[in-house]
């Protein structure tokens, strides 16, 4: 039962990441809008400017404008990674409880607590153990197989494999929430100060 609750937790925190990492991603979406298309062409640009040039745009130090304007690709970078990273968690997630479901609908009761959180262990071995006597003392010979089948059956290893055909680890937690955090540490210019970046870099194109 340890292994299963184990894996169970799992699935849940995963789940829960899953949320948050979405969450994020919309924000950063909105938040860098069409940002990454015209980065590349505002390095250039800054690039081709010596340092006394962009101190008459009002552009200060040349290297940390850069160093600011290049953090617009790594968070969208980071992005797409932890997109990636989600989507493939979620198929996992997804799977798991498409299995689960069933089960719970066959006697097994509901994980779940109060906003989808989940349950602790002991709760839910009282809870299955329980519903098995209340089937046993209710029932006829019928009723006994019931309940001792559904306790033989979550403690069976098989269950395991049904419904986890691939074991969950604490590293995918670990992968995904580093990227997570790496994303919402990287701050990228405002809008006014890239606003006018993207001027100065028209104008440029103009003159040429």
């Amino acid at each position: 039962m340890n292994e299963i609750w184990t894996s169970i937790r799992i699935i849940f925190e995963l789940k829960e990441l899953v949320e948050k990492t979405k969450e994020a991603i919309s924000t950063n979406n909105l938040e860098l809008g069409d940002m990454p298309t015209t980065t590349n062409r505002i390095i250039e640009f800054l690039n081709s400017k010596n340092r006394y040039e962009l101190e008459e745009l009002g552009v200060g130090d040349k290297t940390e404008t850069i160093l600011q304007v290049k953090k617009v690709l790594r968070k969208k970078n980071l992005t797409v990674q932890l997109e990636e990273k989600y989507q493939n968690l979620e198929l996992i997630i997804n799977r798991v409880f498409n299995r689960i479901e069933p089960l719970t609908k066959n006697g097994l009761p509901s994980l779940f607590v109060i906003n989808d959180k989940l349950m602790t262990r002991e709760y839910d071995v009282k809870r299955i153990k329980d519903i098995a006597k209340d089937v046993v003392n209710l029932s006829n010979i019928r009723g006994t197989m019931i309940g001792k089948a559904m306790l033989d059956a979550i403690s069976n290893p098989i269950f395991i494999e049904h419904v986890f055909t691939v074991k969950p680890t604490f590293v995918w937690y670990k992968e995904t929430y580093e990227i997570y955090c790496k994303l919402i540490k990287v701050k990228i210019p405002d809008e006014e100060e890239w606003r006018k970046l993207c001027d100065y870099q028209e104008e440029q194109d103009k003159q040429y």
